[in-house]
């Protein structure tokens, strides 16, 4: 069975679906949710937690918030910190070369 990377970050529109399509480029099995309430459709679940073998967070306070709602003991968890897009400050281009260069130090990625 293919080990499986899940990116998380809060709404799950951004961050974590430019990662695991990134991941998806290098050969990893990928995928991606997030943990706003408002948006359900791609909302993080225990079952999707259960189905992944390492959790990767964009940001701290995403990780908190995960271990606060979630029973992820057993999985391997690598915690990012890349801002999200900020119209005024940040750009989707400056977040995506954060999260190039936040992750480089955990590739090739151990299971």
């Amino acid at each position: 069975m293919d080990k499986k990377v899940l990116c998380i970050c809060w709404g799950a529109h951004n961050r974590s679906p430019y990662l695991a399509d990134f991941l998806k480029e290098k050969g990893y099995n990928a995928g991606y949710a997030g943990l706003s309430p408002v948006d359900k459709s791609n909302r993080i679940t225990q079952k999707t937690i259960d189905e992944s073998d390492v959790l990767i967070t964009l940001y701290p306070d995403i990780s908190k918030a995960l271990k606060d709602e979630f029973n992820i003991k057993e999985k391997r968890l690598i915690e990012l910190e890349v801002q999200d897009v900020d119209f005024h400050l940040r750009t989707e281009e400056d977040v995506y070369k954060d999260i190039d260069r936040a992750i480089k130090k955990y590739l090739p990625i151990k299971f």
